[in-house]
């Protein structure tokens, strides 16, 4: 730990270029609402979207588009990528 901080202080970075990277990428991309979280928390649970709707007492198409938005937002192909990438961000727990 020592070695670390004199290097840090020295002016070296105490982060390797990966982890660099990969909070980079965190901090610059687009937060998910809470709605947006909580639809993908049933989406983990193995809920449809007519399911999904029923429960929070939204049109399908609102979920839809909630759905859309969180691809987007997590660059996430589908719903299973969405939620492997959200628990990744500890956005949901496994």
């Amino acid at each position: 730990l020592a070695a670390q901080v004199r290097h840090v202080a020295a002016g070296g970075r105490s982060l390797s270029e990966e982890s660099v990277g990969r909070l980079t990428r965190y901090i610059a991309a687009e937060k998910l609402s809470e709605r947006e979280i909580e639809v993908l928390g049933l989406v983990s649970q193995g809920k449809r979207n007519k399911e999904i709707a029923d429960l929070l007492v939204v049109s399908e198409d609102t979920v839809k588009m909630h759905l859309k938005n969180i691809f987007r937002k997590l660059h996430a192909n589908d719903r299973t990528q969405a939620v492997v990438i959200a628990i990744q961000q500890g956005l949901l727990e496994a």
